[in-house]
């Protein structure tokens, strides 16, 4: 009896041991827990905080040079949406001087890459740090922990998100219609540089509330897009029908060569079709990733098509090929694309001796927009979606 009863002793013991034991376990288990769901809640606000900063390069003032402008938006918009993410119920608050940083990636699908905040001209990045400490939004409370003298615990994460909008070497096919803004027109790389950097007059507004265009100066110069004419010595000549070939004021074929009025009116409205990108290999319009460019064929005239399109995409951001050189004649006319450009229709004439389509750079997001991978600086002001890179 008495050894019965020293069992029954041992086991109350190892019992009670065992109880203690589970008990730690299961006090870890939801510590552990809570402070997992806290990272991903932290996580969560960061991405949409990134996300949300970076849609803050789609903006005009980048072309204006206000970068100031822009840097002050993307920084506050960052914290307006992490605090629309709460954590372990309440809301994270960011420093919008050290918690958002804006930097530059020159490949943003290239993880090892550095983000660069040198040059605020070029930045197309925001990270984001959304951090739980002493100094910043107060620890992460444990349940249980205190018992063995853990309170609490620190937690950070990071995000970054890219507007890749340099580096757009080509359109995939789109999905729907209206999806891809390329249009199948082309200036010579030359002369946008040149618009780039100073060039051409200021007599056009677009404004982005209305998404109309009027009269008077925005900051943002334009140029004549089509009928690009050049007399042959590089100087453009209003009243000269010599065109960049003869026989070609810019215009190229998106896919079949012998495109009729309905397809350019098509493509100035909506972009090219699946069955215009069938014409290219992978159902793709892409540069050449060895040249750096890519061969189309020129079209001729000015048609019915083109000037019944052209007052339904005044004011909308489109996009445009830019080319290197050009040979040959009318419709045997081959232009050598290097670039793209995203562009806005401000104003047109398509009647009488001196017809035209008047362009300003515009920032243009496309769905079908193809990113290089190794810093190509293609294209300009157009790209994929703002998308989280980090």
């Amino acid at each position: 009896m008495k050894n019965q009863r020293q069992r029954r002793g041992a086991i109350i013991v190892l019992a009670a041991i065992c109880m203690v034991i589970v008990a730690a376990i299961l006090a870890f288990t939801v510590d552990l827990g809570l402070l997992l769901s806290a990272r991903t809640e932290m996580q969560r606000s960061a991405d949409s905080a990134a996300l949300a900063g970076a849609w803050k390069f789609v903006d005009d003032n980048t072309l204006r040079g206000n970068t100031a402008a822009v840097d002050r938006a993307a920084r506050q918009t960052a914290a307006q949406f992490a605090a629309m993410n709460q954590v372990v119920q309440t809301r994270p608050f960011l420093n919008t001087d050290t918690d958002v940083r804006l930097g530059y990636l020159g490949d943003p699908s290239n993880h090892n890459e550095k983000i660069s905040f040198s040059n605020p001209g070029k930045y197309n990045t925001v990270e984001v740090t959304v951090e739980y400490s002493a100094q910043k939004n107060t620890p992460i409370s444990f349940f249980f922990a205190p018992i063995i003298g853990i309170k609490a615990s620190d937690l950070s994460v990071t995000a970054a998100a890219t507007f890749d909008s340099s580096n757009t070497i080509g359109f995939r096919v789109p999905k729907g219609a209206g999806e891809c803004t390329l249009m199948p027109f082309t200036v010579k790389h030359e002369d946008w540089n040149a618009l780039l950097n100073g060039a051409g007059e200021d007599n056009w507004t677009y404004d982005p509330k209305t998404g109309t265009v009027s009269a008077g100066p925005d900051g943002i110069p334009e140029m004549r897009m089509f009928p690009e004419k050049d007399s042959g010595n590089g100087k453009k000549d209003k009243q000269s029908g010599t065109g960049i070939t003869p026989g070609n004021f810019g215009t190229v074929d998106i896919g079949n060569p012998n495109n009729s009025t309905k397809d350019l009116r098509s493509q100035i409205l909506y972009g090219p079709s699946p069955e215009d990108m069938s014409y290219f290999k992978n159902n793709e319009l892409k540069l050449d990733p060895t040249s750096g460019t890519l061969d189309l064929n020129g079209d001729t005239g000015i048609s019915a098509g083109m000037k019944l399109a052209l007052p339904d995409i005044v004011g909308k951001p489109k996009s445009i090929t830019l080319y290197r050189e050009a040979v040959g004649q009318g419709n045997n006319t081959w232009f050598t694309i290097d670039g793209f450009a995203g562009v806005r229709v401000m104003d047109f004439t398509m009647t009488g001796k001196d017809k035209y389509i008047i362009i300003q750079p515009a920032v243009v997001v496309d769905p079908t927009a193809i990113s290089g991978d190794d810093n190509d600086n293609t294209s300009s002001n157009i790209g994929p979606p703002v998308r989280l890179v980090r």
